[in-house]
């Protein structure tokens, strides 16, 4: 049997609190007002490049239909100018790169992932997939109809209900409270042109962040990404957004989907914008016992004391724009 001598009887105390090790890191901007930050770690020889670029389903108020910047977006994942879609995916496997293309609410952004031997070689692909997609009619047509049978399969889901009437709550009738995907009468309504327009007025370097991290020194990265120079400012500037809703009391909502197997609980409302070091940060601290972790308040209240449900969580969302506190569960 084996022996110790640590005393269980007696809680242990906490420890102290730990220092966080922040990297170092390096900021820049080029030429045409791309901000860079990057940081140089070796731990394994790969290196994750992201573009961000302000807008995504944002730029859908500059009088297209919802769900043109995610539309926009996966047809960026096809070909390109000098690639067809099977040769750009062909060159991206022989060298293990990821390479993808994807639309948020209030962003659209680009993601590389490649090895340090490869990381010059996949820049050219990433530079004809930002600045000189193909935008073919073939391509067109089949993403549009994979996204139509997405937005459809929606209503089969109770989640997806739930968090697109959620969002439309604590946004109303703006374009944050319209579901980033669109609707399938929106989707359906997108043309091939409306999808060219919306890269022209839609992206553009001023927009844009790049953040690099990997085994590559700053000196190396900043000299592969010159490319992005030659990509044109055009100056332009992201819709403002009003008009949020304001509650006098408590509001609620009940969507009646027959036959669900359960139901789906969200409870919130709008609260803070990001910060990293403020009310937004604390808040999300102080979240972590409350709903936040899996042995939070809200999880074991429901879970372990009343049996209610597989799981609970609760947290904090938000960008520039004020985000939401919600608190959830599958019941």
């Amino acid at each position: 049997k084996a022996e110790d001598s640590f005393d269980r009887s007696v809680q242990p105390s906490a420890g102290d609190a730990k220092t966080a090790v922040v990297p170092e890191f390096y900021k820049t901007e080029l030429a045409n007002g791309i901000s860079v930050i990057g940081t140089q770690t070796t731990e394994v020889p790969m290196v994750t490049m992201s573009i961000n670029i302000k807008g995504g389903h944002i730029m859908d108020d500059l009088g297209f239909e919802d769900g043109t910047a995610v539309l926009t977006a996966a047809l960026m994942n096809e070909g390109t100018e000098k690639y067809t879609t099977e040769e750009m995916g062909a060159a991206l496997k022989k060298m293990g790169t990821g390479l993808g293309v994807s639309a948020g609410p209030n962003s659209t952004r680009l993601t590389m992932r490649s090895t340090v031997e490869n990381f010059e070689a996949s820049l050219e692909l990433l530079e004809e997939v930002l600045m000189r997609p193909r935008f073919s009619e073939e391509d067109f047509k089949r993403v549009k109809k994979q996204m139509l049978e997405s937005i459809k399969n929606q209503r089969t889901s109770t989640d997806v209900m739930a968090s697109k009437a959620f969002n439309n709550l604590m946004y109303g009738n703006t374009v944050l409270g319209r579901y980033y995907t669109g609707t399938y009468q929106t989707m359906n309504k997108v043309k091939l042109e409306e999808v060219k327009s919306f890269y022209e007025k839609s992206f553009s370097p001023n927009l844009a962040t790049v953040v690099v991290v990997g085994a590559i020194s700053e000196d190396e990265v900043l000299k592969q990404i010159q490319f992005l120079n030659k990509w044109e400012n055009k100056n332009l500037s992201v819709p403002e957004i009003t008009g949020f809703p304001k509650y006098e009391g408590p509001q609620v909502l009940l969507i009646d989907k027959p036959a669900a197997p359960q139901s789906q609980i969200r409870i919130g409302y709008l609260a803070n914008p990001y910060d990293y070091n403020g009310v937004f940060y604390k808040t999300s601290i102080m979240n972590f016992a409350l709903g936040g972790n899996f042995s939070s308040r809200i999880n074991m209240n429901l879970r372990e004391d009343k049996g209610f449900t597989y799981g609970a969580r609760s947290g904090f969302s938000g960008s520039e724009y004020p985000g939401a506190f919600s608190a959830g569960a599958s019941v």
